[in-house]
This record gives structure tokens, C-alpha cells and sequence, in this order.
């Protein structure tokens, strides 16, 4: 019978301590409520698909199969460190000259059938031909074109 009067007695503090927020008080914290957790997958997952710097050649091209999962839109950022114009595509689409010395981005809505992915490729060349290339260069996937940060 005390064995009983025993365990009705832990049972009750620890639903006041529960109900009071003295857990709390102590470093435990709640989980969040299926709102606050709704609220962070709403968001969209951009991802960073690559960055660096390239130089002492003339051309750069590198590819990836991407899915719309992570952003609708991909786009690539270069800044032209040269002293020659350069020209940028994706997927040999949307050319655009950079000119020595300053930079600019492209961006490219991504047509991805049956969610298997599209191939993108970047490419960057310089205009003068032979002319080495020196860039820093950034390619992100996002839900909004034009975007890089």
C-alpha cells in the first residue's frame, strides 16, 4: 500500500512540475508546435550549387543535372578580374558579354521532365581569341531568377 501512496505521489509532482514550466526553467525546452514547423517548410531550399575562381585559360565550362526541388531558377554570377571581354551561357542559351573589369549574371528557368533532372552546363570564353580567362564565378539555384545571395 505505500508502494502505491508512493508512485500517486511521483506522478502528481511531476505533472505539476510540467504544468508550472519549472522544466523549462531548467534548460528543457518544448518542441514546436506543428505550426512553427509548417512555417520552416514552407520556405523554398536554395542551393549553392558552386563557386571559385578560374584563370590561365581561355574558356570554362562545368555541368550538373539539377532538379526544380531546390529552385526554379538557375543562375550564374561571374565577375570578369581580366583585361579581356568575356561572353557567359547556360546551356548555350541567354549569351551575355561581360566586359573586362566588371561582372554579371544570367539565369535560366529549369524544364525539368518527370523530375529526373535537367543538365545545365555553364560556360564562360573570352572574346579575344587565345586570351586567358580570369573570373570568380557563382552558380545558385533558386525560386526567383536573377539571384545569387
Amino acid at each position: 500500500m505505500n508502494v502505491k501512496k508512493l508512485l500517486a505521489f511521483v506522478l502528481s509532482i511531476s505533472l505539476i512540475f510540467s504544468s508550472t514550466g519549472i522544466c523549462s526553467a531548467h534548460g528543457l525546452t518544448e518542441e514546436p508546435s506543428s505550426t512553427e514547423i509548417e512555417e520552416e517548410l514552407i520556405q523554398p531550399f536554395s542551393l549553392d550549387v558552386d563557386d571559385g575562381y578560374v584563370s590561365g585559360t581561355s574558356d570554362f565550362t562545368k555541368s550538373w543535372r539539377l532538379t526544380k526541388a531546390n529552385g526554379k531558377y538557375l543562375n550564374f554570377y561571374v565577375l570578369n578580374n581580366g583585361t579581356c571581354d568575356i561572353q557567359i551561357t547556360i546551356n548555350d542559351k541567354n549569351a551575355r558579354i561581360i566586359r573586362a573589369g566588371s561582372g554579371g549574371h544570367i539565369t535560366l528557368e529549369l524544364t525539368d521532365i518527370l523530375n529526373i533532372g535537367m543538365k545545365c552546363t555553364v560556360k564562360c570564353i573570352s572574346i579575344v581569341n587565345g586570351a586567358d580567362i580570369d573570373i570568380y564565378y557563382k552558380v545558385a539555384q533558386r525560386d526567383y531568377p536573377n539571384a545569387i545571395s
